[in-house]
């Protein structure tokens, strides 16, 4: 699976997803598999909820909110996505 910061991420429709708390709990409708997203990866949801945004775009806004390295919070965020996509969480174009 090849991804780069220009990697377009959106939510996918094979997920139903609610805030619990102030942490996003979702299910994959297809397998039946429950998740939940620690504090800044519901960051995240958060952003692609409003729309799709590229890695690099996601990176920005993330490190704008928490003292984050860039390049860091990039490959660690690179590394979600592809997890979040293997379980049929979120596509990428």
């Amino acid at each position: 699976m090849e991804i780069s910061k220009n990697t377009l991420v959106s939510l996918s429709d094979k997920q139903e997803y609610s805030d619990f708390n102030g942490e996003i709990v979702m299910i994959n409708i297809q397998n039946g598999n429950y998740y939940n997203l620690p504090y800044v990866g519901t960051a995240v949801w958060k952003l692609l909820e409003a729309s799709p945004m590229s890695i690099e775009n996601i990176a920005d806004s993330i490190i704008t909110e928490f003292d984050i390295d860039k390049e860091r919070f990039i490959k660690d965020l690179t590394s979600f996505i592809i997890e979040l996509k293997k379980n049929g969480l979120v596509d990428i174009s």
